[in-house]
């Protein structure tokens, strides 16, 4: 049965000022909700509260663990100076860790960009182990 319809506004749907008297919302605890939208933050969880469709009772000044880790920022990283005329002169690579291991159980990525052509290669890497036969591998390629 539907619920509400709502008209799409290009990549955005609108939710009602008012809605309909026979729509009704299943009762989902606060946590839900504020993991459900990402986590979002206090100023959101505050207009979460004035629309009636959604019940958020999340305190606005409780900051879960992924909202602050999302919010950490990194110092800027200082100018390159650094000047290549050739592909696979400068390579800068950079492995990160997911959180969360993938279907296949890849943990780890292992990124390669060519600073000449801008063009990125991507390994999926179940163990941090592996970095080094890649890049052996890479280079073997270059």
């Amino acid at each position: 049965m539907t619920l509400l319809r709502c008209n799409s506004n290009g990549d955005l749907y609108t939710i009602p000022h008012r809605m309909p008297p026979r729509c009704h919302v299943a009762v989902v605890s606060p946590e839900m909700w504020y993991s459900r939208l990402g986590h979002p933050a206090p100023a959101v969880v505050t207009t979460l509260h004035k629309l009636s469709a959604i019940q958020c009772n999340k305190a606005a000044r409780h900051l879960c663990h992924a909202y602050q880790l999302g919010k950490h920022a990194r110092l800027p990283f200082a100018s390159s100076v650094s000047s290549t005329s050739a592909p696979f002169e400068l390579v800068p690579r950079d492995v990160w860790t997911s959180p969360v291991s993938g279907i296949s159980g890849y943990k780890f990525y292992l990124v390669l960009v060519d600073d000449y052509t801008h063009y990125c290669w991507t390994y999926l890497l179940r163990h941090k182990s592996e970095v080094h036969d890649h890049i052996v591998q890479f280079v073997a390629y270059a």
